[in-house]
């Protein structure tokens, strides 16, 4: 095992010159520790970043779908610990936040006596491994009870029905998200920091910033978004920055974030985006460039999956449809492969709805062209657009929304 992490390494991806310090929000929401040692190479090793932030337990603790024995969590946060360090990673423990037990049984089996109980439990095991293996520590913890700690209030840093998050009780407002990040710089900026510094943020939804502008990212309201504005104002002498950069938010009606591939990771995989990695499906043969020609003109999603194989990735998000109300598919692409895009609706005890939305394999040419459907849903649900490509096709301009259809181009299939 330890080889072959070492061999990232080589195969990487050259490190990007960017001139500042580097956050990649690497939170996906309902993971636990078992799901992050599964991506732990793809989403940290991969990265080569100098400094990795561990935030996992809310799930492994309080969801069931995705809970975690004590002994397991343990070890497998010592597993991430060991792999970064072999990696030359330095790795940074967080622990968790303090919960609101009395909102969050609202929606959960257990009371709220037997989730605070777990919670602290599981705070306790992330101490207890931060000490044996040596690793800094953030403690979030007293970070949210220094501001305030847990309440029914407004002003209370987690969420609660006055502060807008109705019966959350796991997630940070806004406010908490900024104390997250700067606690992390600080410890962080214990170290002698550069240029071109790579840190990467791998967790869970409160990595991710449910709720926030800019979810999934390093710009708008998440934690990581934050920390990317204290690190680089540790080592600029001018143009410091007063708030994080804003989400760019699209095209206006686009349910899709991220649409026109512009945020990458280091790797040049777009954020926002995820791929399947099953057995039969093409290893990483996606990514985002920078070249001539494209629709927008400044970065397209070059997808060139093995031969004989298909490569499948998605939004992470998944977004809402209304029955009977017509939405359009629009995207720009070229190539010598074929793409199909599909809608998988999710509704209570059936996730097997699919949608074919492009009528079966789509051919391309060597040429830019505009490609143009509409789709009206049978049903209301949420739904995860799947996309497919056998070859090598390049995307870009991808728009899924109800506004009117595009004044340029053709619909063409």
């Amino acid at each position: 095992m330890k080889k072959l992490l070492l061999m990232v390494w080589l195969i990487a991806a050259s490190a990007v010159v960017t001139g500042e310090i580097v956050v990649i929000n690497k939170g996906i929401g309902g993971n636990n520790t078992r799901a992050g040692l599964r991506r732990f190479k793809r989403d940290v090793l991969e990265q080569r970043p100098r400094f990795l932030v561990i935030y996992f337990g809310m799930n492994d603790a309080h969801n069931p779908n995705a809970f975690v024995e004590l002994k397991e969590f343990k070890n497998n946060l010592r597993d991430m610990i060991r792999y970064a360090q072999e990696n030359s990673i330095n790795p940074i423990l967080v622990t968790l936040n303090p919960i609101n037990a009395e909102v969050m049984a609202k929606r959960k089996k257990l009371t709220a006596k037997e989730l605070e109980k777990k919670n602290v439990e599981y705070d306790k095991a992330i101490r207890e491994v931060a000490d044996q293996m040596k690793v800094p520590l953030v403690d979030l913890r007293k970070v949210i009870e220094d501001n305030g700690g847990i309440s029914m209030k407004k002003s209370c840093l987690v969420g609660n029905p006055a502060n807008g998050r109705g019966n959350d009780g796991v997630h940070l407002v806004a406010k908490g998200y900024q104390l997250f990040g700067k606690a992390v710089a600080d410890e962080i900026k214990k170290n002698y920091l550069k240029n071109d510094d790579i840190v990467v943020c791998l967790g869970d939804s409160i990595t991710w910033g449910a709720g926030m502008k800019g979810a999934g990212t390093a710009y708008g309201d998440t934690y990581p978004a934050w920390l990317y504005v204290y690190l680089n104002n540790a080592i600029s002498k001018k143009n410091k920055l007063t708030a994080p950069r804003p989400f760019p938010e699209g095209r206006p009606g686009n349910l899709i974030k991220n649409a026109s591939f512009e945020l990458t990771d280091v790797t040049g995989f777009p954020d926002l985006f995820t791929q399947n990695f099953s057995k039969n499906m093409s290893q990483l043969p996606i990514k985002s460039m920078i070249g001539p020609g494209t629709p927008d003109g400044k970065r397209y999603l070059k997808i060139a999956a093995k031969y004989g194989k298909t490569a499948e990735f998605w939004p992470k998000s998944r977004f809402r449809v209304k029955a009977g109300k017509k939405y359009s598919l629009r995207f720009s692409a070229k190539g010598d492969g074929q793409l199909q895009m599909r809608l998988r609706f999710y509704r209570p005890g059936d996730t097997a709805l699919l949608e074919d939305l492009t009528g079966g394999w789509v051919k391309f040419t060597s040429e830019w062209k505009n490609y143009d459907f509409n789709f009206t849903p049978p049903i209301k649900s949420r739904v995860l657009l799947q996309i497919k490509c056998r070859g090598t096709v390049d995307l870009d301009d991808l728009y899924f929304g109800s506004e009117s259809k595009l004044s340029t181009g053709k619909s063409e299939k």
